[in-house]
């Protein structure tokens, strides 16, 4: 899982660093004071004052519109980002954080006072995790490689045409998927100020083309994500899981369209977990929700019903947050956090066909 994480992050890196080679370049620094949310009764307890602090830098540049969704999402800024994170609790320890992010602004993205938010998915490297004979406190991070899904709301002046400054606040999620357990993961709200550094902004230039008539339409695909998952501490086992999807796509506008899949899962964990070895290892689902289109990529947030769940060893609701790459009009990939309430069930690493 390590290999294909680090493979899948390289892969991430070369995609966009070499779309970012072609437009304006910006780079800059921030400083992030954040603190751990209470969503489990040891940071209630033993973490009471673990208090994450950090830094970041971040490589982005402005999209010029040459691409049709560039103009739809108002010249948003892509890029990739590198975060170094204390925890402010020795048996937390620190964390280095890579990741790509869309940012989009709210209004005209040339105003001296301007604002915007980003979605970022990433990976975590952690130097402390769970061991149950050195850290056994530490029960929210077991694996030195995690997911991370970040997002922001920040405030930006242009103090020149070369430097601006922004300060907003930061979301950050930390969660391996259960792969590993335990793992109730992190939420970190974090306030951030920071500024920008422009080499060459005399060398931009926007494309202002109108956008095409857009043409409601509903398209439909078949997806297979096999993931990997963890039952409990005390079993060192891991088990096999997929999910197989067939969903119908509403296009509504240019940026949004609704997403609606008929599930079936099959968790091999199942019969361990209920103690009965003759357990139904499969469940059936509808999810419903919405999917954010940025050309090539998407985001999809979707909220899930077991209509079949024989053996009741989970929530009837489930729900995912995931990203998509089309290589092609039809073919695509990409990964998705599935999680009943707060708890993490399993990434699903995917592989599709678009009819």
């Amino acid at each position: 899982m390590k290999k294909i994480v680090s493979i899948l992050l390289l892969l991430m890196v070369v995609l966009t660093t070499s779309s970012l080679a072609q437009r304006q370049k910006s780079f800059g620094l921030a400083y992030r004071n954040g603190w751990l949310l209470k969503h489990h009764e040891e940071l209630r307890t033993a973490f009471v004052d673990a208090h994450p602090v950090g830094f970041e830098f971040t490589y982005l540049s402005k999209t010029t519109g040459d691409d049709e969704w560039e103009r739809v999402w108002n010249y948003p800024d892509i890029g990739i980002s590198l975060a170094y994170l204390n925890y402010g609790d020795s048996r937390l320890g620190q964390a280095l954080v890579t990741s790509f992010f869309i940012q989009k602004y709210i209004g005209n993205p040339d105003n001296r006072l301007r604002f915007s938010f980003k979605i970022a998915p990433g990976v975590s490297f952690s130097d402390e995790k769970y061991d149950p004979e050195t850290n056994p406190e530490n029960t929210f991070i077991s694996t030195t490689i995690n997911g991370v899904m970040e997002g922001n709301f920040l405030a930006h002046y242009q103090l020149t045409p070369h430097m601006a400054v922004n300060g907003g606040i930061v979301f950050t999620h930390y969660s391996n998927g259960a792969v590993q357990v335990p793992n109730s993961g992190f939420n970190i709200p974090s306030l951030t100020v920071g500024m920008l550094y422009t080499p060459n902004p005399d060398q931009y230039k926007r494309n202002t083309d109108p956008v095409g008539a857009f043409q409601r339409r509903t398209r439909f695909s078949v997806q297979f994500a096999p993931s990997v998952k963890a039952y409990n501490e005390e079993d060192p086992k891991k088990y096999f899981a997929f999910t197989a999807s067939v969903n119908a796509i509403r296009y509504l506008n240019h940026k949004v369209a609704l997403n609606g899949s008929a599930d079936v899962f099959y968790n091999s964990s199942i019969p361990d977990r209920t103690g009965d070895p003759g357990a139904n290892r499969f469940r059936l689902g509808l999810a419903l929700g919405p999917e954010l289109t940025t050309g090539p990529n998407s985001v999809v947030f979707q909220l899930g019903y077991y209509v079949y769940r024989p053996e009741e060893v989970d929530k009837s609701f489930y729900w995912r947050i995931g990203i998509k790459h089309h290589f092609t009009d039809h073919f695509f990939t990409g990964f998705a956090l599935k999680a009943h309430l707060g708890k993490a069930d399993v990434i699903e690493w995917g592989v599709g066909y678009r009819l």
